[in-house]
């Protein structure tokens, strides 16, 4: 399920791209303050952007002045702390059990600690741990590379991709899968399986996400022998390292029918917790067309999707929680998001911006309607 190759202006709710009216039950509406088309900007829309970028810089600094911008390495530490010892308690378990559904569970024990240190790589990413790019760098690739089995560059290119146009047709490489569609003309597009897939997307989106995995780390392994980046020999040789204690350990602990069962539950297990921790931040919200241009603070502000605060869903869906302050404001460190929450959500309701904030399991229900809403209009077109 992974993007298509990314290359490196009216605003389309994504119902009204599927040609039918946006139900406010699923589809948080567009601030009226939003021009209607890129195509010959009238001075109103200017001074639209103008305001626009004002109160950007002046929520920056509120948010400033509570010094929630400033790096935390010292919680990050602890956090990687806590997810090494969770990591070797998974590893010593397995050595240690011969008890097949012991041996299962503890491959989704392990699918969620790989999960919680994939969030470390997002932050490493943003540069939200340390003030030293190569601090970060290097944090991101021992997780990435060596840990997980992915690539940290090009998880941070496509990722920077996102951040600079999320939810923007042809700019935003979180739109552009071959098997899902998120406007009516992208589903009229697909063919063959493709379009099968998409006609029932809906029932097979969340089933889709046990494959996140293996995709991801195929996807990776093509771009690190496709492009020459920083760091590239270095995540190759750590791919490796990986690899090979990655199978080495299991077929040496388990027969080899188990360690493929394991490694099936495991990386699915992965998959599907990434998977559901992503798709909330964005899918079935706000669908720009690919010429749409809005200022930085109102195209962050409406694409993206917030969770309702509560210490379980934070610790479960890490930096994607409160997506809405991270992508207004990506280098804060994860501990201070909700703080920050407390001063961007009273402002964007005092400024009239939406700010669409859901429980974990109405996200859920939302992404299932936006998307058999996008395959009835691509069947009935």
């Amino acid at each position: 399920m992974r993007h298509r190759e990314s290359a490196p202006d009216s605003c389309a709710l994504p119902y009204a791209g599927a040609g039918i009216s946006a139900s406010p039950q699923h589809q948080p509406p567009l601030p009226s303050s939003l021009p209607a088309s890129s195509s010959g900007q009238s001075n109103s829309e200017n001074l639209s952007e103008g305001l626009a970028s004002a109160r950007y810089l002046e929520l920056r600094e509120r948010v400033s002045e509570e010094r929630l911008l400033e790096k935390r390495p010292g919680y990050y530490c602890l956090k990687m702390l806590l997810n090494l010892v969770l990591f070797s308690a998974g590893l010593a378990f397995l050595a240690a059990t011969k008890n097949f559904w012991l041996q299962m569970g503890d491959a989704i024990f392990l699918a969620f600690v790989f999960t919680q240190m994939g969030f470390i790589v997002h932050d490493a990413g943003h540069f939200q741990i340390f003030r030293p790019r190569w601090m970060n760098d290097w944090v991101g690739i021992l997780h990435a590379n060596l840990a997980l089995g992915f690539s940290y560059t090009r998880w941070v290119t496509t990722h920077n991709l996102h951040h600079a146009h999320p939810n923007q047709l042809e700019k935003d490489p979180d739109v552009d899968f071959p098997v899902l569609a998120f406007t009516k003309d992208q589903a009229l597009q697909k063919t063959g399986v493709r379009r099968w897939i998409v006609d029932r997307q809906a029932y097979l989106f969340f089933p889709l996400l046990l494959l996140e995995a293996v995709n991801l780390k195929a996807d990776c392994i093509r771009f690190l022998f496709r492009e020459k980046v920083p760091y590239r020999i270095v995540e190759l040789l750590c791919l490796v390292v990986h690899f090979s204690l990655y199978f080495g350990f299991l077929f040496h602990y388990l027969t080899f029918s188990r360690a493929a069962l394991f490694i099936l539950v495991h990386q699915a297990g992965f998959g599907l917790y990434l998977g559901l921790a992503i798709a909330p931040n964005h899918i079935g919200m706000p669908v720009l067309q690919r010429h749409d241009e809005l200022e930085f603070f109102l195209r962050q502000a409406v694409t993206t999707r917030n969770l309702r605060r509560h210490r379980l869903t934070d610790y479960l869906y890490g930096p994607l929680s409160c997506q809405i302050e991270h992508h207004l404001f990506p280098t804060i460190p994860l501990n201070a998001l909700r703080k920050a929450q407390a001063i961007v959500r009273p402002y964007f309701r005092a400024h009239g911006i939406p700010y669409h904030e859901v429980g974990p399991l109405d996200s859920y229900r939302e992404i299932f309607h936006f998307l058999r809403a996008i395959s009835a209009a691509a069947r009935e077109a």
